[in-house]
């Protein structure tokens, strides 16, 4: 089914949703990863790490690194989240990056939220996508799109601009704004 409203959209959820069938998926942390076919999606796994980048990113040092290259570096140099956070700061682009360590799961997107992370529980389990359009396949929402936004948490990393230099600081997203496992 082409749904091109959902163009470069995902949506993350334990459960299975055949209207999305013709889309990429992969899996994390035991959960579905549906991502629409123009959106990249790249997954490292190393011991007790795990990430999945959901769009594309650029590092300006090195411009001839390929996403797959950046989310390499990411996952050899990265053992806590804090260090994600650091390495982000001089990584560009439009992205949502989900890091496992252990047992805890974070979740950050680009700088200016271009690729942004909605969330919503259901029960026990997360749904988490980039358009809220798109809890509909996975929870009973109503239609009604101030209904919809009132239980949604979004989540927002910030900007802060001087001069017309913007510098980047990346904020720590847990789901639910505590540590939860997945």
């Amino acid at each position: 089914m082409k749904l091109i409203k959902f163009r470069r959209q995902y949506l993350i959820t334990a459960k299975r949703v055949s209207e999305l069938e013709g889309w990429q998926k992969e899996t994390f942390n035991g959960m579905n990863v549906y991502a629409e076919q123009s959106l990249q999606m790249y997954k490292k796994k190393v011991e007790n790490k795990e990430f999945l980048l959901l769009g594309y990113w650029i590092n300006p040092h090195s411009p001839e690194m390929s996403d797959d290259e950046i989310l390499d570096k990411a996952v050899q140099n990265c053992e806590t989240f804090q260090k994600v956070l650091d390495f982000l700061y001089s990584i560009s682009g439009r992205f949502a990056l989900f890091c496992k360590f252990g047992e805890k799961i974070y979740g950050v997107s680009d700088a200016g939220g271009f690729r942004p992370i909605y969330y919503k529980y259901d029960n026990e389990s997360v749904n988490i996508t980039s358009n809220i359009y798109m809890f509909h396949y996975v929870m009973d929402v109503k239609e009604n799109r101030k209904n919809i936004s009132m239980n949604i948490r979004i989540t927002i990393n910030y900007s802060r601009h001087l001069i017309g230099v913007q510098v980047l600081r990346f904020t720590k997203m847990y789901l639910g704004f505590r540590q939860i496992i997945i």
